[in-house]
C-alpha cells in the first residue's frame, strides 16, 4: 500500500488528469464509469452522481 504522500502524488499526477467524468460505453466491460470508478467493481455506488471526494475515497481504499 502506498503511503499518504505517495498516494496523493499518484492521484494528482496520474489518476485525476487521466480519469475524466461520467461515461457509459456499452463496449466497456466495467459498465458505467466516472473518474476511474466503475459500476462493475462498485455496484452499490451511484456512479453517475459520484463526487470527486467519494471517488478519491474509493480509490484510496483500493491502493
Amino acid at each position: 500500500m502506498l503511503g499518504d504522500k505517495d498516494y496523493h502524488r499518484a492521484l494528482q499526477e496520474y489518476a485525476i488528469p487521466n480519469e475524466k467524468g461520467y461515461v457509459n460505453n456499452i463496449n466497456d466491460p466495467g459498465g458505467e464509469t466516472n473518474m476511474g470508478i466503475s459500476k462493475r467493481y462498485h455496484p452499490n455506488e451511484d456512479i453517475k452522481n459520484l463526487t470527486r471526494e467519494r471517488a478519491n475515497a474509493l480509490l484510496y481504499n483500493e491502493v
